[in-house]
């Protein structure tokens, strides 16, 4: 491009399009950006700024506007013609539009940019533009924040878990590979965390393996801080619950290991660190673990516009992944110097450890450590002979002949479906264990004899039991009523007078007019004082 000039001063720039208003703003961008410059000869000193610098929307304005004046010895090419004339065109649009505007009366003029804010300063409150602006959550963390005491619980007294995506990508033994999800439990007191499981979604299976290593390890917590995720709230968690406004709530659904093992559940803000100090170790797990040198090149970033050059070019071994996090988990309970008032410069193990030493555990029994090694369904017998079907397969035993078509709840081994099945009454008092009937081939005849065989069997203890029933007989029986004792005799308080003398009596007729006048003398005085 053909100049007259090739250099221009600041106040030639300001206010151009593609620059800053102010000639000050102009200079502080070309010092900031580097453009090239030279020194002024002329009046004023100072510098001038070289064309090829500027942005490319002010080099347009200031070739446009050359285009009045051409420059000898120069042939402009029709398609520069071309575009200059367009931009002519717009460029006199613009003009005619301003000089409209600079037209009308003074009382229509619109105030500047920094009016408008003043107003808005100075008219409407802080927070309410807060909420116009960013809405509802900024609004709430313009309030100031509750600082929460975790100094009125002992160790172990109350948990809090949640789940998260690692921006890993990880290879699982089936040869998927995907981002895991981690779901932990960390304790309340002391900021340690005591277990966690790891797997391909945050699904109820993996929640209820995780609690139940620390009913395993340390004990029944009293209290559990959770959100109200699918995982969470799901019957086999939480199930009995009046308050988990999550699927629906039936009646014959069985209760959840949470209320069977006797924690008191509460229900946080979902994503709300606040209310789960658990949020903050995720925060470092990022940072520690995905970005751990043996995850290089596995590592996927936190956000879209945070994807690392060397993006999806490897996945990591799950056994490898699991390394990794286990020994954070471990660095992160051992590292000392924490700055809560609980911990005072110690680490998370140390405080644990001293409380939970001091501290009244309740533990987990035999009957109670099948909640969490076995998943729950609510099952219905059947009316006719008791057994029960649950997922295409067929379950019985003797006791559940007493709960013929009756809600009941089974737990069983999701990876062994053909391995017997614990079965309960819903208030979770336990029946017995249910073997699987497997289906035989039609002409299968030792499956048949062995059918038959067990039938026999059970038909032969029952019809014992009921010759048992029979065989009391009337003498027994008689012997089992109750002794009738003879009524007691009553003992009479009126005496009826006699008018006349009995056959045999030794009284005169002069006795009896005596007693005659006495006995109305006294019915007399009693009517009276009636």
């Amino acid at each position: 491009m053909e100049l007259a000039r090739e250099y221009f001063k600041p106040s030639e720039l300001a206010g151009k399009p593609g620059m800053p208003k102010t000639s000050r703003a102009v200079r502080l961008r070309c010092n900031r950006e580097n453009w090239t410059t030279r020194p002024h000869c002329g009046r004023g000193g100072g510098r001038e700024v070289h064309f090829s610098s500027l942005p490319e929307k002010t080099q347009n304005y200031i070739f446009l506007k050359a285009r009045s004046t051409p420059v000898e010895g120069r042939v402009i090419n029709p398609v520069e013609k071309a575009v200059a004339e367009s931009e002519n065109r717009k460029q006199a649009e613009i003009d005619a539009l301003w000089s409209q505007y600079e037209r009308k009366p003074e009382k229509d003029t619109l105030p500047s940019l920094s009016t408008f804010k003043r107003k808005l300063r100075r008219e409407i409150p802080r927070r309410v533009l807060i909420l116009a602006r960013e809405g509802v959550e900024a609004l709430s963390r313009s309030y100031p924040a509750q600082e929460r005491d975790r100094g009125v619980f002992h160790a172990l007294e109350a948990v809090n878990a949640d789940g998260h995506k690692f921006d890993v990508f990880v290879r699982f033994p089936d040869g998927e590979v995907c981002r895991p999800v981690i779901v932990a439990f960390q304790d309340l007191y002391s900021g340690k965390i005591l277990s966690y499981r790891v797997a391909k979604t945050e699904n109820a299976d993996t929640i209820r393996l995780a609690f139940g290593d620390i009913l395993e390890r340390y004990g029944i917590p009293e209290h559990a801080y959770l959100d109200n995720g699918r995982g969470f709230a799901s019957k086999w968690m939480t199930g009995g619950l009046p308050n988990r406004y999550r699927f629906k709530i039936k009646s014959e659904d069985p209760a959840g290991i949470m209320p069977q093992v006797g924690t008191v559940v509460h229900w946080c803000i979902p994503g709300h660190g606040q209310s789960k100090p658990i949020e903050r170790y995720f925060l470092d797990g990022r940072n520690d673990i995905a970005k751990h040198p043996i995850c290089s090149g596995a590592y996927t970033g936190n956000s879209p516009h945070a994807k690392p050059e060397n993006y999806g070019s490897k996945a990591v071994p799950l056994d490898v992944f699991m390394k990794v996090l286990h020994q954070g988990i471990i660095e992160h309970n051992a590292r000392r110097g924490r700055r809560s008032k609980v911990c005072d410069g110690g680490s998370f193990d140390e405080v644990f450890a001293e409380s939970y030493s001091q501290s009244p555990i309740r533990k987990a029994t035999t009957q109670q450590r099948r909640l969490w090694l076995l998943a729950a369904e609510g099952v219905t017998a059947s009316r006719t002979d008791g057994s029960i079907t649950f997922l295409n397969n067929r379950y019985h035993c003797d006791a559940l002949s007493e709960h013929m078509g009756a809600k009941l709840v089974a737990r069983f081994d999701p990876d062994n479906l053909h391995d017997p099945i614990h079965v309960e009454t819903l208030d979770g008092r336990f029946i017995g264990e249910a073997d699987c009937i497997q289906a035989a081939g039609f002409n299968d005849t030792q499956a048949a004899r062995e059918y038959n065989r067990k039938r026999n069997q059970y038909k032969k203890a029952v019809k014992k039991q009921l010759e048992a029933q029979r065989s009391m007989n009337a003498i027994e029986a008689a012997n089992l009523l109750p002794d009738i004792d003879p009524p007691e005799t009553p003992v009479s308080t009126v005496i009826e007078p006699m008018f006349k003398q009995a056959v045999g009596s030794d009284i005169s007729p002069e006795e009896r007019d005596e007693l005659w006048e006495r006995g109305w003398d006294k019915t007399l005085k009693n009517a009276l004082r009636q």
